[in-house]
């Protein structure tokens, strides 16, 4: 019994193909798969409201603690001691902000051509493609970002290959009919002997005076394989559907416009993880409700256009640190204790002379 004419049922599952979530072949990458329903199913989720907050303030700092981290980031950089030891603080500030964060974990589907060797397998296109999201696809750890690609059955096609138009093999990229010039005279077939005061010309030993070699890629003959379709002329070009699970979010930090603060790690007061979740409503800092507010409007505005949220978290986190104001020989300077890192950040320390230099 002989095989299905698969290049002749090809042509007439083309536009059947083609029609596919609109599978043009424009040069396009991937083409999204539409969700009209996803913002009406957003905000049809009715919005858990975030758990009361904690009370809290940031801690205290001594002196000895402050003066401690300032020696240790002097002896841990080879710096001059003696300014550290004899250091009088004379002001000691607590500096804190608040960093709000909204995440939203989200799920879109796109499909893309792929293209195969046919190597004369037998293929399954007597079906109808289903929707593409209705594939079921086993999704990642939540609010990482990631993707998974999975062949769609009854869309794959016989094609000749269009790389090397049904050859198999195309023009080698590397040289001219076969032949590369020789590296070693410049394709002269000669090099030059330089004796004294007259030159010699010596036939190239690499070419043999030819001129040019035997490319290397394709052994003289002038093509070479071609790794579209690996040498069996005709490909399989089928639809594939990607899956995208990305994490967007967004953050800022409120209540202080000191700049160490955006550099430094916090510590978690409040963290709310829902299908959707309520903006902040009863938190004292009023620039992290503005922001929780003016974020989950965003994301449920632009992250639901093709894609569909599946869980939100928002996270608030104390951020602090203490300035630290010291005297050393009638001289101000200043310094950082980070609150949740170890060491300092000092930004002017004492430039040290020695003190046995002195001007004659």
């Amino acid at each position: 019994m002989e095989k299905s004419d698969h290049s002749v049922h090809g042509e007439a599952d083309w536009g059947r193909i083609l029609r596919y979530n609109n599978m043009v072949l424009n040069g396009q990458d991937e083409f999204p798969c539409p969700l009209e329903s996803s913002k009406q199913e957003f905000e049809q989720i009715e919005p858990e409201s975030p758990p009361p907050c904690p009370q809290w303030s940031a801690p205290s700092m001594t002196k000895m603690r402050a003066l401690e981290v300032l020696r240790k980031h002097v002896s841990d950089y080879g710096l001059d001691p003696r300014p550290a030891n004899e250091a009088q603080v004379t002001n000691m500030e607590i500096l804190q902000g608040y960093r709000y964060r909204l995440e939203s974990f989200t799920e879109k589907r796109v499909t893309r051509w792929n293209t195969e060797p046919y190597k004369g397998e037998e293929l399954d296109d007597s079906g109808v493609p289903p929707p593409p999201w209705s594939v079921p696809a086993e999704e990642p750890p939540q609010f990482t970002t990631s993707f998974k690609d999975i062949p769609l059955p009854y869309t794959s096609l016989i094609k000749d290959c269009g790389r090397c138009l049904g050859r198999g093999r195309i023009a080698c990229t590397s040289c001219e009919n076969g032949r590369d010039k020789c590296a070693h005279c410049c394709g002269r077939g000669y090099n030059y002997n330089y004796v004294s005061t007259y030159t010699l010309t010596n036939h190239c030993y690499m070419c043999s005076g030819m001129g040019h070699v035997r490319c290397m890629f394709c052994r003289g003959m002038g093509e070479s394989r071609c790794l579209v379709c690996m040498e069996h002329k005709k490909t399989t070009l089928s639809i594939c559907l990607r899956v995208k699970w990305v994490n967007h979010q967004n953050q800022i930090l409120c209540g202080s416009k000191e700049a160490h603060l955006h550099q430094l790690s916090g510590r978690t007061l409040l963290t709310h993880t829902a299908k959707r979740v309520r903006a902040l409503t009863d938190f004292p800092e009023s620039g992290v409700m503005d922001a929780a507010q003016r974020f989950t409007q965003k994301h449920a505005q632009e992250y639901t256009d093709n894609a569909r949220i599946l869980q939100q978290r928002q996270r608030v986190e104390l951020v602090w640190m203490c300035r630290v104001s010291y005297t050393w020989r009638d001289q101000t300077y200043q310094f950082y204790v980070p609150g949740e890192e170890e060491g300092a950040i000092v930004d002017n320390y004492p430039e040290v002379t020695c003190d046995c230099c002195s001007v004659m």
